[in-house]
């Protein structure tokens, strides 16, 4: 193998990888999503539904929120700082698969 196909297969597993790592386990999520089915369910103008969102998108937004991340909402902060990677990835297949 060159040195070419090595990097080249680094670089595709850095990108594939980390996604096929945050895979959740929607009924563990299920669970873990019990407090934010209060805002985020259809009827609550302040907060978006989450069913149905891609899952990515969701660990993304849920690691945003966490203390420090790019996105500021103190109630999301409060509500995310437990969490870990694997609590947000569960959660984002729980509603993802909705």
């Amino acid at each position: 193998m060159t040195m070419k196909m090595l990097v080249a297969a680094a670089l595709s597993a850095a990108v594939i990888l980390p996604g096929a790592a945050m895979a959740g386990d929607a009924a563990a999520g299920a669970a873990k999503s019990a407090s934010c089915n209060g805002c985020h369910r259809a009827g609550n103008p302040t907060a978006p539904v989450l069913d149905g969102m891609p899952e990515m998108y969701l660990v993304n937004a849920i690691m945003a929120y966490k203390p420090g991340g790019t996105r500021q909402n103190p109630t999301m902060t409060a509500m995310v700082a437990a969490l870990s990677a694997g609590d947000a990835a569960d959660i984002a297949a729980h509603y993802a698969g909705k």
